[in-house]
């Protein structure tokens, strides 16, 4: 067995903007996101005994696309970071 592109690529990267308590923050800035031209997606998930809501835009293994990404919706005025899965 070999990673011939590396560790790194093993990783998939999630592109968010936001986690949010209520679906319908969640609700408002996917819809932001969708009218500046991006793709979003609200995706619930349990912690602490709470449902959360992230709005993601892109999930990748790509380092390079997620960098990229993150540097386009920072570019329209969105605050965007990368979390490896």
């Amino acid at each position: 067995f070999c990673l011939s592109r590396g560790l790194g690529d093993v990783y998939k990267r999630q592109v968010q903007v936001g986690v949010y308590e209520q679906r319908e923050n969640a609700n408002v800035v996917a819809q932001t996101l969708i009218a500046s031209g991006f793709s979003a997606s609200i995706v619930p998930f349990q912690t602490e005994g709470h449902t959360r809501y992230r709005v993601q835009v892109l999930v990748t293994r790509d380092r390079s696309k997620a960098e990229q990404m993150k540097q386009q919706l920072e570019s329209k005025g969105f605050t965007a970071y990368i979390a490896e899965l």
